[in-house]
């Protein structure tokens, strides 16, 4: 339809492959998925840009660059500089071009990109023109986290987004705008939310960490 849609390259990273794969044996997942000295395997981070001529819709925005020397090697990030920046460029578009921005969930490898250090080195949203959508109930368990995945929100990739009047913190199963729908499906974490993505016949479903 009247949609255009770019995937979005912006590095890769590691995590411990025992906590993505489950209850899948190493013997079987360490085959295809080969483990580091650390029990790492490599990991993607793919974020999704919608383009209808007039609304630049962000997916996602992967892991930022806020990052200091010790969390990049804790995660063997591989990445530019400026990684989302960069993959814009590519496609002929600015951070300012993005007119929203849907978190599937706010954990640091999804939501950091969401924000970036200015010259002061405060935390200040990447996307100044955009407003910023989660669940409620995501923006609870951001906020209020347990033992299990507290390590996996850094309120610096969110908080700033409130405190600049940018972030809507929207019910499940929500339109954002005309073609794009939200679906929640509490698996990865509590408010994880879907995006769908409809033209007449043709539907799209960003899944994130669901798979």
């Amino acid at each position: 339809g009247k949609w255009k849609i770019f995937p979005l390259e912006t590095g890769d990273f590691r995590l411990d492959g025992g906590a993505m794969m489950g209850s899948v044996p190493k013997t079987l997942w360490n085959k295809t998925n080969p483990a580091d000295e650390y029990n790492r395997i490599d990991l993607s981070l793919r974020c999704l840009l919608l383009d209808d001529g007039s609304n630049r819709v962000l997916i996602d925005t992967g892991l930022g660059s806020k990052g200091n020397e010790k969390f990049k090697t804790m995660f063997h990030i591989v990445q530019p500089e400026n990684p989302l920046k960069q993959a814009l460029s590519k496609i002929g578009f600015s951070p300012k071009d993005v007119t929203h921005v849907i978190f599937s969930h706010l954990h640091f490898d999804h939501a950091g990109g969401a924000t970036e250090l200015n010259q002061e080195g405060q935390t200040v949203p990447a996307f100044p023109n955009a407003e910023y959508f989660i669940t409620e109930s995501q923006w609870k368990q951001a906020n209020h986290s347990n033992v299990r995945d507290k390590a996996s929100y850094l309120k610096d990739d969110f908080l700033p987004l409130e405190a600049a009047g940018l972030l809507q913190i929207v019910p499940e199963n929500s339109t954002i705008i005309n073609g794009i729908d939200t679906y929640c499906v509490h698996g990865h974490t509590c408010g994880q939310q879907l995006v769908k993505l409809k033209d007449g016949d043709h539907c799209m479903l960003y899944c994130g960490d669901l798979i």
